[in-house]
C-alpha cells in the first residue's frame, strides 16, 4: 500500500500536534549513538534504542522523556549504531507489531536490490541499504529500504537529526525517521609536541624528528598533550614512558593545560635513567573512543654536581649537608661531580659563605668558617664540562662556636 503526499502530510502532521508537548531528545547509551522513534502510519512506533523508555537502565521501563513509553515493564538492552568512522549501522531496532529490525550486515544479505549494507555516507549525509524485520511471514521478506529513487533517510550534521522516510511493501508502507536522532561521536586525535622549559645547557633537542634531553633533577622538557576532539568531550589522557613505566600516569584535565607536575595532561620528563624511551599518549572521549600517538625519546646523561666533605684530607669523607664544623677548623672538600655523556669536566668554581678563602677554582679545595649568621657554611660548587653543560649544587655544613677556654685560680 503506498499513501499519496498529501494524506501522508495530513497524517504526520496530526501526529506532530499530539506529540509536540511530551516529546523529548534523549540521551544514549555508550554502545549506540542513535535515539528516539521512527513513525509507521501502519505499524506505529519503531523505537532505536531501550534507553528511549528505560532511561536509567535499570532494565524497566519508564516514561524517561518519550510520551510513547509504558512503566515497569521488563525491557532488554538494545539500540542501533553508527559507526563514527565507516558510517556503517549495525544492531536491532524495535516495534510492538513487527518485532525485532535488523541493521547487521549479516542479516541484510541476499536484499531485493544492491546495495544491501545499511550505511551513512558522511560526506552526502544520506543513507543507503536496508533494514531487515526478522518476523518475516510466508508474504512478506520483511525488506525495508532505507534509499530509493525518489525517496531516502538522510542526516543533518548540525542537528544531528535523521530524516525523510524509508519504505516497506506489504502493510508497512512509509516509515518516517523525523523523530530520530544519529549523535555520531567524532573520533578524537591524540598529539603531542616537546617543549624545552630549562635545559641547563646545550644539546636538547625538540624538533619534528629528534627528541633529546638530559636526565637532571631540574631539567624541565616538558612534552605537552595537543590532543583535540570536534566534540571537545575528551575524558581521559593516559601517559606511559615504554621501557620504563606503563602506564605513567593518567589524569582528566582539559589537554594542552600547562603542567610541569604529574596528574595534570602535560608531562614533565622525569629523572630517569639515561637510555631510549618511548613516549605513548592514549586519550579517550565520554563514548569510549580512543586515539593513540607516540614518539620515541633520547635520555641522555647530564652533568651532576656532587662533593664529599672531611676534617682530614685523606678522609673519612661524609655527606656535607648538615655537617657539623667548629670555627677555624679546616674542612676539605672533595668533588664527586660527573659529566655529562661523552665529556669531561672543565672547571670547578667554589663558594664558602664567611669562609676563609671564600673562594676557589680548585677541584678539591679547603677552607675555615666563621659563625656569622644562619648562612654561615653555604657551600656552592659549580662545574662546567667539556660539552658546556652545567650544573651547580648547595650544602649547608653547620658551623659551631667552641667553647671558652678557663683554668682555675687561686683566689686573691
Amino acid at each position: 500500500m503506498r499513501f499519496s503526499p498529501k494524506i501522508k502530510i495530513s497524517l504526520l502532521l496530526v501526529l506532530i500536534i499530539l506529540f509536540l508537548f511530551s516529546f523529548k531528545k534523549a540521551e544514549t547509551g555508550t554502545e549506540h549513538n542513535i535515539q528516539g522513534f521512527a513513525w509507521s502510519e501502519n505499524i506505529g512506533w519503531i523505537s532505536f534504542n531501550s534507553k528511549n523508555c528505560d532511561s536509567d537502565s535499570n532494565g524497566l521501563t519508564d516514561t524517561g522523556n518519550y510520551s510513547q513509553c509504558s512503566v515497569g515493564q521488563p525491557i532488554s538492552n538494545y539500540g542501533v549504531n553508527i559507526s563514527t568512522s565507516t558510517g556503517i549501522f549495525s544492531g536491532y531496532a524495535w516495534s510492538e507489531r513487527i518485532g525485532w529490525i535488523s541493521f547487521n550486515e549479516s542479516d541484510l544479505t541476499g536484499c531485493p536490490v544492491t546495495p544491501c549494507q545499511a550505511k551513512l555516507d558522511i560526506s552526502t549525509t544520506t543513507v543507503s541499504g536496508w533494514a531487515k524485520a526478522l518476523t518475516d511471514g510466508t508474504d512478506w521478506e520483511g525488506w525495508i529500504r532505507l534509499r530509493g529513487s525518489n525517496y531516502g533517510v538522510t542526516w543533518d550534521q548540525t542537528t544531528k537529526e535523521l530524516g525523510g522516510y524509508a519504505w516497506a511493501d506489504k502493510n508497512i508502507g512509509w516509515i518516517s525517521f523525523d523523530y530520530t536522532v544519529a549523535s555520531l561521536n567524532a573520533q578524537p586525535q591524540a598529539s603531542s609536541s616537546c617543549q624545552i622549559i630549562d635545559c641547563r645547557g646545550p644539546g636538547c633537542v625538540c624538533n619534528l624528528t629528534n627528541w633529546i634531553t638530559y636526565n637532571g633533577l631540574d631539567v624541565d622538557y616538558r612534552i605537552n598533550n595537543n590532543s583535540s576532539d570536534p566534540d571537545n568531550d575528551i575524558k581521559t589522557s593516559t601517559w606511559s614512558i615504554l621501557n620504563w613505566q606503563d602506564p605513567y600516569f593518567s589524569c582528566t584535565d582539559n589537554p594542552g593545560t600547562p603542567a610541569v607536575n604529574e596528574g595534570l595532561c602535560s608531562m614533565r620528563i622525569p629523572s630517569i635513567s639515561a637510555g631510549n624511551y618511548t613516549v605513548k599518549l592514549r586519550v579517550e572521549d565520554e563514548h569510549g573512543a580512543t586515539s593513540t600517538t607516540s614518539h620515541s625519546i633520547t635520555v641522555k646523561q647530564d652533568v651532576i654536581s656532587d662533593f664529599m666533605c672531611s676534617l682530614n684530607s685523606a678522609g673519612p669523607w661524609k655527606i656535607c649537608q648538615g655537617y657539623r664544623v667548629a670555627e677555624d677548623v679546616l674542612v676539605y672538600f672533595k668533588d664527586m661531580s660527573s659529566s655529562s655523556e661523552s665529556a669531561t669536566i672543565t672547571s670547578w668554581s667554589w663558594t664558602f659563605e664567611d669562609g676563609t678563602p671564600p673562594s676557589s677554582t680548585s677541584q678539591n679545595p679547603s677552607t675555615k668558617f666563621k659563625k656569622i649568621d644562619r648562612n654561615s657554611g653555604n657551600v656552592t660548587l659549580q662545574i662546567t664540562d667539556s660539552a658546556g653543560r652545567t650544573d651547580t649544587t648547595l650544602y649547608h655544613l653547620l658551623i659551631t662556636i667552641p667553647l671558652p677556654e678557663w683554668r682555675e685560680v687561686p683566689p686573691l
